[in-house]
């Protein structure tokens, strides 16, 4: 069994539920791919994705580690413990990740190496949420194994605090973007970082994911992205590598101006896919997720 083409979907009577109209966009190609290991020829700070009106929503990152660096992130990884997820966080995600990894050392090491793009970077978003105050300690190290692990469809969380300063006064300090930096090596096969750019976090519309950007990069680049609003997931990882792919994810932190109330982003998952978790994976997903299953000979015991 293989999912349905777009071109399949059309003149049909929409019967699935959004949940299954993910795992079914899930299981498709993008309708747009970004291979950065193809090429190569770009900026750090070039948009690979925007919005209707023009506005950056990611960019990408170039030669933040190299391949030393890369191994080392991975191994302090192994080290603290790559998690996997419990049902009672909400999430269906199958990847594991390092819980409450703190690390101000990478943070400082990666600030002074990105630190200048991003404080002439962020002026030119042009969304009056302050300037460039650093990269956050809170490191999120995640491993996708190559037995179909992924990251479904969410919006990240907003990380925040209060920093006060020698005149009683205090500043307000949010991430406003995540930074994403692959850490794999050459080999795995799938495990993109996909966009859905028109999707809309609070929504029961179908069609949400219609429309998907895949972004792959080399080892030690990263992307920048919005964190409030943007719908991603990292797609599964597949058998056919047997190579396991593995990210370092922080937030770039800003200096909120007095004047700017700020909504906080919190983690949700896509549209349709919270009452997944509520009702039980299979009882609302079971049928599209177990195409992507037999298209991969992938058992429930792996």
């Amino acid at each position: 069994s293989t999912a349905l083409t777009k071109k399949d979907q059309q003149g049909l009577p929409h019967t699935m539920t959004l949940a299954e109209e993910y795992y079914q966009a899930e299981s498709r190609p993008a309708d747009v791919v970004h291979d950065f290991r193809n090429n190569k020829n770009v900026n750090a700070g070039d948009d690979f994705l925007c919005d209707e009106n023009g506005n950056s929503l990611a960019f990408v990152v170039p030669n933040i580690f190299t391949e030393e660096e890369c191994d080392e992130v991975i191994q302090s990884g192994e080290d603290a413990g790559y998690i996997a997820p419990g049902k009672e966080l909400g999430t269906l995600r199958t990847a594991k990740r390092t819980l409450n990894y703190q690390n101000e050392d990478l943070a400082n090491r990666v600030t002074h190496t990105i630190g200048s793009m991003l404080e002439t970077k962020l002026p030119t978003l042009q969304d009056d949420l302050g300037e460039f105050y650093g990269l956050h300690q809170n490191w999120r190290l995640i491993r996708y194994d190559p037995i179909g692990d992924s990251f479904c469809a969410h919006q990240d969380q907003m990380d925040s605090f209060q920093k006060k300063n020698s005149d009683g006064t205090k500043d307000f300090i949010v991430s406003t973007h995540t930074l994403l930096i692959n850490l794999s090596k050459d080999g795995v096969v799938g495990g993109a970082t996909r966009f859905y750019p028109k999707s809309k976090v609070k929504t029961a519309q179908p069609g949400q994911y219609d429309y998907a950007v895949d972004v792959i990069l080399p080892r030690g680049w990263g992307i920048a992205f919005r964190q409030k609003g943007l719908i991603h997931s990292g797609q599964p990882v597949l058998p056919e590598g047997n190579v396991a792919k593995y990210v370092a994810q922080t937030g770039i932190l800003r200096t909120l101006p007095k004047t700017k109330l700020c909504q906080p982003s919190v983690f949700r998952l896509g549209p349709g896919l919270t009452e997944t978790v509520e009702k039980t994976y299979f009882e609302k997903a079971d049928a599209a997720k177990n195409l992507f299953d037999k298209k991969y000979a992938i058992s429930s015991e792996a």
